[in-house]
């Protein structure tokens, strides 16, 4: 965390007037009033188990909870977060990475304070090098130069298969397939945050928090920047 406060503050230091992620024009916010005023936000009441619009938990999570007990996520999936998000995961474009974290620190200003630790999604070895990068750590750099009480880890579990592709899969299926991630250390009783750019059926996040729960964590949730509708 010492790391990213160092990083961005010597960026600030060195860029006191910078633009605004998404009108260009020079502010001092990462995201200017006016802009900010413009995003889609994914307002309440949305439901506590994936964030979906509508009521505090839809048809889907009535009929089959996740294994996440719940999901902070702030905004919806539109333009022109969507755009920024897609040029840092397949264009490496990482100019606005501080904005996308100064607005998914808006969500995980709301999470609970016996947070033990925040786990960003894990990818594969194969997508790692196929990225560069792991996007959901690259989003918790923001979060992590303001100094907050709780710490990110990535040593706490890995993923060992690639997500399959699950456009074919109903909602059970999906729900209970084959585990793709590993614990690696003791999480016993822990309380722990998975962090992640978009929720779209929570397939991937729910798979990891099963496995979490499994190895004994006591609580897992969710956090994402963005929700598909």
């Amino acid at each position: 965390m010492i790391n990213q406060w160092v990083k961005y503050y010597k960026w600030r230091i060195l860029n006191p007037v910078i633009q605004c992620a998404v009108c260009k024009i020079p502010s001092t916010l990462l995201v200017c009033n006016h802009c900010y005023a413009e995003l889609e936000l994914n307002l309440q009441p949305y439901c506590n188990y994936c964030a979906k619009p509508g009521s505090s938990i839809c048809t889907d999570c009535q009929g089959q909870h996740p294994c996440f007990s719940h999901t902070y996520c702030c905004y919806t999936y539109s333009t022109p977060l969507n755009k920024i998000l897609h040029d840092l995961k397949y264009k490496r474009n990482k100019s606005n990475i501080w904005a996308l974290g100064y607005l998914l620190n808006k969500a995980l200003s709301s999470v609970k304070a016996d947070t033990d630790f925040i786990v960003p999604m894990p990818l594969s070895n194969e997508r790692i090098k196929q990225r560069g990068f792991n996007h959901a750590l690259e989003l918790l750099a923001y979060y992590c130069a303001q100094l907050k009480h709780i710490p990110v880890k990535t040593n706490i579990v890995s993923k060992i298969i690639d997500t399959p592709h699950q456009s074919g899969l109903n909602r059970q299926e999906r729900i209970y397939q084959q585990p793709l991630f590993q614990v690696e250390k003791n999480i016993m009783g822990k309380n722990i945050l998975i962090v992640d750019d978009v929720i779209t059926t929570g397939n991937t996040a729910n798979n990891l928090a099963r496995v979490l729960r499994e190895a004994g964590a006591r609580r897992v949730e969710l956090c994402a920047l963005m929700r598909t509708l």
